[in-house]
């Protein structure tokens, strides 16, 4: 399980934007995460029906939602899906979303520890 300390550190920036609030953070991951997991669901799942557009929009949703707890390096990646899927190439964005999933995974495994550590 990852320390309250290592939690804080990964998202020491986003901490700093609420000056220091941990259990603001927390209420904000815990309101979140549940959301997450559906929303990259809900991507796929337009990816299959060949809705580029219903994608992009339940991308731009998980984008915003884990920018608050990162707000460089994930929603970089998210950011290109939903330019290449505003651009309607779904192959494209299908491919890019494989090769940044465990990226993006990972994140949403780390936002929901974050919000489960009481410590």
């Amino acid at each position: 399980m990852t320390s309250s300390k290592d939690s804080q550190h990964r998202f020491a920036k986003a901490l700093d934007r609420l000056e220091g609030d941990v259990e603001l953070l927390r209420d904000m991951a815990a309101m979140t995460t549940p959301k997450m997991p559906a929303l990259l669901g809900d991507a796929d799942e337009c990816m299959g029906r060949l809705d580029c557009a219903g994608a992009v929009r339940a991308l731009h949703q998980l984008k915003g939602m884990i920018s608050t707890f990162d707000s460089d390096h994930v929603p970089l990646k998210i950011q290109e899906l939903l330019d290449v899927g505003r651009q309607g190439d779904l192959a494209t964005m299908r491919e890019r979303l494989q090769t940044h999933r465990v990226a993006i995974d990972e994140l949403i495994r780390a936002i929901r520890a974050f919000a489960e550590n009481t410590a």
